[in-house]
């Protein structure tokens, strides 16, 4: 419990900090608006005097916020961020005024400052502070919970107690799901992933779940909000965050040289302890990767073991990633440059270092079908002339980095993502006809009635304008007069999504717009079931309550 003492110094604190806020404000407006240099330097001297006071408060409320004898920290913490907006403020005005009227950068400011630019300056503004009051709302509701856990532990069980407690965590676990939708949505907006136009799309809808999300009979679409956006399965993918393509170990940072010692000494140690297979036996995870044409010598071709390729770690098989690209790009297209043969007189058992020729040189990946077993110990003779060697110990990694590409690729052109498939299907949906080509068939009358000049020969176009309906100007019977009644327009299109956008569901069955009157009474993963208004179009004209009604997630309309 606070003192009193120390509770009338906050009060008093939290007055002056007030009074210099408001202050602050004007002296920032006036600087806004005034032209003349010497007047503004004057208000800047003005506006730092009251910046240096509210730091003063901005101490004093830290050492309170970070002490024990305050138990309610919220309001604290609210007066130290504005404070801190008011200083950021400041370091804009501050840096605003060192900038030389015409200097590069003073010339400059202007052409940077395009309309989409500065539209989409404001675009993060606004999601950065949706960002923070939720960011708020999530610190007061912790500290509530905080406080509920310790009556709770002090007294008796408390039914109301205990539900508000389960509405606060999971209010809080919706807070932070839209916390970093949010944040992800700006980071995509700054690096120009997302247009500026798809955010201010959701703008209302963002600003109406941060001003009544915390209320407990919230009955808002959270999980449809940024489908369009594609933040779904494959939104970490699309907007750079995925983290198979970044495997880098740090036993990448050897030598080729190192790895090529350690490859020989493991390619020694499993021939001493195992019997090697003769080359006509020998089995690879891949199809042959490379041929090499034989010595002069066919009898020592014929009798070559080839030695077992090393066995390496996982994180080295990205030392070669450009030859593993080469060798698959060499395969796609069936064209290669034949390696050089292996030099005459060497050990079988050692495979060979690579030379700076075969550094230079690419790799010729030709499948071969896989030779029978030798029978009475001769092996037959090859009607090409070509024998198959292990690629250089450098290039063995190549086998399994190649073979993980194609399997990765072949996956992924048989299984889309499922997001793909559902636009897929929906595109397959609205196919164009011929029909769609010709002039639209409006009604036009057989005997013409000669209106006035000032009276509308034709619709106005302002109907068709998307803005119209984002901003929420026409009210929601008109919108269900669109639906119905300019059935196959464009204006049925957007009055339809204007209702989704707030919170309204179509029925494809009962071709009627529902909406969630109170949370549902059972959710499962087929159907919920619970209060719901509807729009009676067909004999009312008005919403109507149905209780206990059963929603099957199969009849629900889910492609706008």
């Amino acid at each position: 419990m606070t003192s009193r003492k120390t509770q009338q110094e906050i009060d008093k604190t939290f007055k002056k900090v007030a009074e210099g806020i408001q202050q602050f404000e004007g002296i920032y407006e006036k600087i806004r608006s005034a032209t003349n240099p010497t007047q503004r330097d004057k208000l800047e001297e003005n506006l730092k005097r009251e910046i240096k006071k509210l730091q003063r408060y901005r101490d004093q409320i830290k050492s309170w916020a970070s002490g024990n004898e305050v138990k309610d920290k919220g309001p604290l913490l609210e007066q130290r961020r504005a404070i801190e907006t008011c200083m950021e403020q400041f370091k804009a005005v501050e840096k605003e005024m060192k900038t030389k009227a015409y200097s590069k950068e003073g010339l400059s400011a202007a052409s940077r400052l395009d309309p989409k630019e500065k539209e989409k300056v404001e675009t993060c503004d606004f999601l950065s502070n949706m960002v923070d009051e939720l960011q708020q709302k999530i610190e007061a509701m912790e500290a509530e919970e905080e406080t509920l856990h310790m009556q709770m532990k002090k007294g008796k069980k408390d039914v109301t107690k205990a539900n508000r407690l389960a509405d606060l965590t999971r209010i809080t676990e919706r807070h932070k799901w839209h916390v970093n939708k949010l944040e992800m949505l700006l980071r995509s907006l700054q690096n120009g992933n997302v247009e500026t136009n798809q955010v201010l799309d959701l703008k209302e809808s963002i600003k109406y779940y941060v001003e009544d999300g915390h209320n407990v009979d919230y009955s808002g679409e959270d999980e449809t909000l940024y489908d369009d956006l594609n933040f779904g399965d494959d939104g970490e993918i699309q907007y750079g965050l995925n983290a198979d393509n970044d495997r880098v170990s740090s036993q990448d940072t050897q030598s080729v040289q190192e790895d090529d010692t350690d490859s020989k000494a493991k390619s020694i140690k499993s021939d001493a302890t195992g019997p090697r297979r003769p080359s006509a036996q020998m089995k690879s995870p891949l199809p042959v990767l490379a041929t090499l044409h034989p010595s002069t010598s066919t009898s020592t071709t014929s009798g070559m073991k080839p030695a077992p390729p090393p066995t390496r770690l996982p994180g080295e098989t990205l030392k070669y990633a450009s030859a593993a690209a080469a060798a698959a790009a060499s395969d796609k297209n069936g064209v290669g440059i034949a390696p050089l043969p292996p030099p005459p007189g060497a050990s079988p058992a050692f495979p060979h270092p690579p030379t700076p020729a075969i550094d230079k040189a690419e790799v010729m990946t030709t499948a071969t079908p896989e030779e029978p077993a030798p029978v009475n110990g001769e092996t037959k003779k090859e009607e090409s002339g070509e024998s198959i060697y292990h690629l250089p110990p450098g290039l063995q990694d190549l086998i399994h980095s190649f073979e993980v590409t194609k399997n990765r690729a072949s996956a992924a052109s048989s299984n889309p993502p499922p997001s793909i498939q559902r636009l897929l299907s929906a595109s397959l949906t609205t196919c164009p006809e011929a029909a769609d080509a010709e002039k639209p068939r409006h009604y036009k009358p057989q005997n013409p009635y000669n209106t006035p000049l000032y009276y509308p020969q034709e619709p106005l176009s302002i109907f068709d304008d998307p803005r119209l309906y984002d901003t929420g100007r026409i009210d929601t019977d008109t919108l269900f007069y669109l639906f119905y009644y300019r059935q196959g327009t464009y204006q049925q299109f957007l009055a339809a999504k204007a209702l989704k956008n707030q919170s309204w569901r179509f029925h494809k069955q009962y071709q009627t717009w529902f909406q969630r009157h109170e949370e549902p009474k059972t959710i499962t993963e087929e159907f919920e079931q619970g209060t719901y208004r509807f729009f009676d179009y067909e004999s009312t004209w008005m919403n109507r309550r149905k209780a206990d009604f059963k929603f099957v997630y199969k009849y629900l309309e889910d492609e706008l």
